[in-house]
């Protein structure tokens, strides 16, 4: 009876289930030490400090905001932010990011399951020699891909199930294009008509997730060229399936090269807020390429991070002298894995899969230089690569069982590096701590380590040090400067350098006065500043010039955005030095506002903050000015002549602000305007109840 039972359990259609299972619990325990932590980075103005994704109640109207509430990609990513709106519904509000990261894992685990029902698909496609015996191969590839450290921060990363979400739509429209792509034959008008059914599933829905969807139809081209012999094909097929890549990979490409050529500041205007260019991104992502493989088959723990902005930027092909060996690399991967389509498709497609999966976030959008979570899918081809070589290797030697066991050894590994990373996003120091010591020459890691000495250990000498140490590593970017004036100017003055008690992780923080190269911030502007130090005729100008310089003229960054909007809170709630620097303050808000390198988002950002620290400050014609200056770029501004009409109000220009606010009505296409607009009609009775009784008074 036992053995009966166990036989039956070593049946494909219970093993590979209980497998799952087994697989499911594993990744679950692996990443279950992270599970906890907080939300971080681009979680707080995504999630927490979108309002619009705690709904009182599911109704069409909350579910619509929540949608359009996005901020990130050019879509707005709709469908994600209505999958986070729910996750705070039916957790209550976003009090806790577990119950996002616990979505985000179960997401991960349903990829798995995707990626294992695909590879096994594309197994049958490969020659006898790679299916012999290596019914294995595709729970494998799922196993390592699921469990790989590089795809930690799509589960941890609360709001990167932008990416998770988007791959899973494109992964079941993957399976469905394979699927009816090996039945093509049989009856090729419909399945033409599945393929293009599967590819719409995956581009539409994964595209209202996340943008890079669309590269679903590069994947279904390098299946295409690797996996299926168009030989054997009657002259109608052959016609046909022409015809349905020219309309879904041709057209697109040629459309979009058309867009670009005839605008090219569809590309090249988001890098004004850059400080690198076009020419100079293409050839560092040569190496960010290869930097992205080492982290593949070689994880290291100290090499993952939050942030990558400590690679250096490519000037030129030969400056650093690692560019063009890269590039000649990447060539080689290409021309390799074209030439080995007929014979190796495996490794065909491992490469091409890699390579078309970074054609839009490794290539000429102007997007931070490199990040982890941009391997999520584009990983699946070399794992399968990987896997199918070694699988091939024990169908035909005498050693198929020690292979095997690597392989499972390798996994194992795999897991252990993710476990012990998932460790370092328990909490929010630990994170912070963790990435400012793997990344001592990262300037955003030392910034976040700063913020965490001042806020909440107010270890203000040690943040200054930092942000210091930061405005060294990333000399263009004015955020940081702004940062050590705000912390100067709060009543800052010189504290302890001892950890406070219980803080024993900041006793590991890496020394800002020598990083890795051995080099350190010039001390003349790292030594703590006294309280109102800022204001003395004394200190040198060398602060207040390189911040107005390059709010001026330099690349803006949301960094920049962010320090200059928190200085209107710092002059606006407190009571002292930062208050008298409100002048100073408004004189980088202009800066910013006349800068031609802001976007059009930091350009109303800055003039929002401009408009609130007069306001609030008694600056009434500056309000003004502030509303004015964003009516010149966006004439028909609901929010600017709302703006403006309430400057007016203060100002006592009463039929003024009547008349516009009447246009304005009249213009009114949202509840929040309607509002907006009768609170600012009341403002004005009220003004003019209180001024008729002196003027009755006057006359008496």
């Amino acid at each position: 009876m036992l053995l009966r039972i166990r036989n039956a359990f070593r049946a494909p259609q219970f093993q590979y289930p209980a497998l799952a299972v087994v697989l499911g619990i594993v990744v679950s325990l692996a990443y279950l030490p992270g599970l906890a932590g907080p939300f971080v980075l681009d979680d707080i103005p995504n999630l927490v400090q979108n309002s619009a994704l705690v709904p009182p109640t599911l109704t069409f109207e909350t579910i619509k905001q929540a949608a359009l509430s996005g901020i990130s990609g050019a879509l707005g990513r709709p469908l994600a932010m209505v999958s986070f709106a729910l996750n705070a519904y039916y957790a209550g509000g976003l009090q806790s990011a577990l119950p996002f990261k616990v979505t985000n894992l179960i997401i991960h685990l349903v990829n798995a399951l995707l990626v294992y029902a695909l590879c096994r698909l594309l197994q049958h496609r490969l020659p006898a020699r790679f299916q012999q015996n290596n019914g294995w191969m595709p729970l494998a590839v799922a196993a390592a891909w699921a469990l790989h450290p590089m795809q930690l921060t799509a589960v941890l990363y609360s709001v990167q199930r932008m990416t998770s979400l988007s791959a899973l739509f494109v992964l079941v429209g993957l399976i469905i294009f394979t699927h009816a792509r090996a039945r093509y034959a049989e009856a090729p008008s419909r399945g033409l008509l599945i393929m293009g059914g599967g590819l719409a599933l995956g581009l539409i829905l994964g595209c209202a997730v996340k943008e890079n969807a669309i590269l679903i139809l590069v994947y279904a081209g390098v299946i295409e060229l690797t996996m299926f012999d168009r030989t054997a094909l009657s002259k109608r097929a052959r016609v046909l399936l022409g015809g349905f890549y020219t309309g879904t990979l041709l057209v697109p490409v040629l459309i979009g090269a058309l867009a670009i050529a005839l605008e090219p500041s569809l590309v090249t205007a988001d890098y004004a807020g850059r400080d690198f260019t076009l020419t100079q991104r293409l050839l560092t992502q040569m190496r960010v390429l290869w930097y992205y493989l080492g982290l593949l088959f070689a994880p290291r723990l100290g090499a993952f991070g939050l942030h990558h902005d400590d690679m250096v930027v490519s000037t030129s092909i030969i400056d650093p002298w690692q560019t063009l060996p890269s590039l000649t690399g990447m060539i080689v991967i290409a021309a390799v894995s074209w030439l080995a389509r007929g014979r190796f498709p495996a490794l065909a497609l491992a490469g091409l899969w890699f390579l078309g999966g970074h054609a839009m976030e490794s290539s000429i959008i102007a997007l931070e230089i490199a990040y982890e979570h941009r391997n999520y899918l584009p990983s699946v081809g070399f794992i399968f690569g990987a896997v199918s070589v070694l699988g091939s290797c024990a169908a035909h030697t005498h050693y198929r069982r020690w292979v095997q066991a690597g392989v499972v050894l390798w996994i194992a590994s795999l897991g252990l590096v993710t476990w012990l990373r998932a460790g370092t996003w328990s909490s929010d120091e630990q994170l912070i701590v963790t990435t400012a010591r793997h990344h001592p020459e990262s300037a955003k890691s030392q910034a976040m380590l700063a913020e965490l000495l001042a806020i909440r250990y107010h270890k203000h000498d040690l943040a200054l040090e930092r942000y210091a140490y930061a405005s060294q590593l990333a000399p263009t970017e004015p955020g940081y400067l702004i940062e050590r004036v705000k912390i100067a100017c709060s009543g800052a003055g010189a504290t302890s350098r001892r950890a406070p008690t219980g803080a024993a992780l900041l006793t590991r923080i890496p020394d800002a006065r020598a990083n890795s190269s051995g080099n350190g911030p010039d001390r003349s502007e790292v030594t703590p500043m006294p309280p109102g130090s800022l204001l003395s005729p004394d200190l040198p100008p060398v602060i207040w010039n390189r911040i107005t310089n390059q709010l001026r003229s330099g690349p803006i960054s949301a960094f920049t955005i962010r320090a200059l909007v928190s200085t209107t809170d710092r002059a606006t709630e407190t009571v002292g030095t930062c208050r008298m620097l409100a002048p100073e303050f408004a004189k980088w808000h202009h800066a910013v506002i006349q800068n031609t390198r802001t976007n059009a988002r930091w350009h109303r950002a800055a003039i929002f903050s401009l408009f609130e620290l007069t306001f609030e400050l008694g600056d009434y014609p500056g309000a003004l000015a502030a509303a004015d200056a964003g009516l010149r770029t966006t004439p028909g501004s609901m929010d600017y002549g709302l703006m403006r009409a309430d400057a007016l109000i203060v100002l006592k220009r009463l039929d003024e602000a009547e008349r516009l606010l009447t246009q304005l009505g009249n213009r009114a296409a949202s509840h929040d305007h309607a509002e907006s607009i009768s609170v600012l009609r009341t403002k004005i009775d009220t003004q003019r109840k209180q001024s008729s009784p002196r003027r009755r008074e006057s006359t008496g």
